[in-house]
C-alpha cells in the first residue's frame, strides 16, 4: 500500500484499518438485519460473483458472530493505532471497547454465580483500558459513560455474590456496591453539570440512586451482626438518604414517577427507624411519615398511603399516651383525628375507581396471632376502630372535671356528635360497603368539625 505512487489519507493503511474498524461496529448495529442483507445478496450481478466468493470464504474461516466481530473492529483498531497513533483512532477504539465491555454485560444479566462473575472479569478489563485512551484525549463525556458502565459492572457483581437465601451483605457484596459508588460519582464529576451531557447524567444519578436504595433496603432487612443496632440503624439511615439524595423530582424526566415512588419508600422506611429509635427523634419520624404519605398519594398507591398515614396516627397517640398534660393532650388526639380525615381524598379516588385495587388487597386478612394490616380492608377495619378510640378519649378528657380548658364543654359536644356518626360502621361489613361508608362518615365528621372551627 504505501509503495502506491499516489499515496492519500484514504488509502493510508491504518486509515483503511480504522474504516474495517468502523464496518464492524457499524455491522453490529444492524446486526438483527443481517439476514434481510444476506438474502439481498443473493440478487448479484455477474461481477459480483468473485466478491461473493470471497466473502463466502472468510465467512467459513471466521465464523463469525456479534462477540468475534466486536473483537475484530478493536483488532482493526489496535493494529491501526500501531501504524500511526491519531486522536480519531484512540475514541474508535474507546469506542469500540466499550462496545465489546457493553456486550459482556448485558450477557452477564441473564447469568448466574460464577458465569456473571467470569463474563464481568472480561468487560471490566476492556473498560479499562477504555477509560485510559479517553483520558488520555481528554474525552470527557466518555470518560463519564466507562465509568457509569465500570459502576454497573460492579453492581452486577454485588448480586453475583448475595447468598442465595437472601441475609445481610457479605464482604464482597459491600466492596462491589462500594467500588460501583465510587465509578458513579466519579462520572458526576467528571461532568459537573447536567448540561454537559444530559442522557450520561440522568443514567448515572439513576443508577446512583437505585445502588444506593438497594443496599440500603437489604440492610434494613437485614442489619449488620457485626455492629450494634444503633450503628446499624445509623448507617442504614445515611445509606438511604444518600439514595434521596440522588432522586430527581424534575417532572420532565421520564423517570420522575420511579423516582417519586422511591422517594416515599425512602422517607417510609426512614420514619419507621426513627420510629423505633425513640422519643427523642419522634419529630423526625414525624416527618418522614408526613413525607411518605404525600408522595404514596401523588403515586396513587392506597395500601401504602393508608399504612403511612396510620403510621403517622401511631406516632401521634402514643405522644398523647406519655404526656399528662391534658390539654397537650387533647392537641394529639386532634391531630389523630385530622390524619384520619385526610384519608377521605383517597378513599373518595378509590370508589369512583379512580385508583385501582388489587383483588389480593381487598380480602379479608387471615386471622393469626399478630395482625399485620397488609391489605386495604384490614387497614380499613383498623381506621374505623382507632376512629371511633380516639373520639371516645377526646369526649372523656374534655368532660373532666375541672375542664382543662373554656371550649370543652363545647368540644365534648362536638366529638359526641362525631362519634354517633360512626355507629353506621359495624364489625360485620364487607369491604365496599366499609369503603363507601367510611368515606361518607370522614365527610360527614369533617364538615362538622370544619363547621365548628369556623364558628
Amino acid at each position: 500500500m504505501n509503495k502506491l505512487k499516489y499515496t492519500s489519507n484514504a488509502l493510508r493503511e491504518n486509515c483503511l484499518l480504522g474504516r474495517a474498524g468502523d464496518c464492524c461496529i457499524m455491522m453490529v448495529q444492524t446486526w438483527a438485519k443481517s439476514e434481510e442483507y444476506a438474502n439481498q445478496l443473493h440478487n448479484i450481478l455477474d461481477e459480483d460473483i468473485k466478491m461473493m466468493e470471497q466473502l463466502e470464504q472468510d465467512e467459513r474461516s471466521y465464523n463469525i458472530d456479534i462477540e468475534q466481530m466486536l473483537l475484530k473492529a478493536v483488532e482493526c483498531y489496535e493494529v491501526a493505532l500501531k501504524l500511526s497513533e491519531t486522536d480519531g483512532i484512540l475514541r474508535r477504539l474507546g469506542n469500540s471497547l466499550n462496545e465489546v465491555a457493553s456486550y459482556y454485560l448485558n450477557m452477564a444479566k441473564t447469568f448466574t454465580g460464577e458465569d456473571v462473575i467470569s463474563v464481568c472479569k472480561k468487560a471490566e478489563h476492556l473498560l479499562q483500558h477504555g477509560l485510559e485512551i479517553f483520558e488520555k484525549v481528554k474525552d470527557d463525556s466518555n470518560i463519564a459513560l466507562l465509568h457509569t458502565n465500570m459502576g454497573h459492572l460492579h453492581r452486577l457483581l454485588a448480586h453475583a455474590h448475595s447468598p442465595p437465601e437472601r441475609g445481610e451483605l457479605t464482604t464482597k457484596e459491600k466492596l462491589h456496591y462500594n467500588k460501583a459508588f465510587v465509578n458513579y460519582k466519579k462520572a458526576l464529576q467528571v461532568l459537573g453539570e447536567r448540561k454537559h451531557c444530559p442522557s450520561i447524567w440522568d443514567i448515572v444519578k439513576w443508577e446512583l440512586s437505585t445502588a444506593l436504595f438497594n443496599m440500603g433496603s437489604i440492610m434494613h432487612e437485614h442489619p449488620p451482626s457485626s455492629l450494634t443496632k444503633a450503628e446499624a440503624e445509623k448507617e442504614v439511615i445515611e445509606t438511604l438518604q444518600k439514595a434521596l439524595q440522588y432522586c430527581d423530582f424534575d417532572e420532565n424526566n421520564p423517570k420522575f414517577p420511579l423516582y417519586q415512588y422511591r422517594a416515599a419508600v425512602i422517607h417510609y422506611r426512614i420514619g419507621s427507624l426513627y420510629h423505633i429509635i425513640g422519643k427523642n427523634i419522634i419529630q423526625l419520624a414525624k416527618i418522614n411519615y408526613e413525607k411518605a404519605a404525600k408522595l404514596y398519594f401523588q403515586s396513587s398507591d392506597a395500601l401504602n398511603y393508608f399504612t403511612a398515614q396510620m403510621q403517622r396516627f401511631a406516632l401521634s397517640e402514643y405522644l398523647a399516651e406519655t404526656t399528662s398534660i391534658l390539654n397537650t393532650k387533647i392537641k394529639h388526639l386532634q391531630n389523630c383525628l385530622d390524619i384520619v380525615l385526610e384519608l377521605n381524598d383517597m378513599i373518595s379516588l378509590v370508589i369512583e375507581k379512580k385508583v385501582d385495587i388489587s383483588e389480593e388487597n381487598v380480602a379479608e386478612e387471615e386471622n393469626g396471632e399478630k395482625k399485620t394490616y397488609t391489605t386495604c380492608f384490614s387497614l380499613l377495619k383498623l381506621v374505623k376502630h382507632r376512629l371511633q378510640h380516639i373520639l371516645k378519649m377526646l369526649i372523656k378528657i374534655c368532660l373532666t372535671k375541672p375542664a382543662p380548658n373554656k371550649e370543652c364543654c363545647k368540644l365534648a359536644d362536638l366529638y359526641k356528635g362525631c362519634y354517633k356518626k360512626t355507629f353506621d360502621l359495624s364489625d360485620n361489613l364487607d369491604y365496599k360497603v366499609l369503603l363507601e361508608k367510611l368515606g361518607a362518615v370522614l365527610g360527614d365528621i369533617k364538615n362538622q368539625v370544619d363547621a365548628f372551627n369556623n364558628l
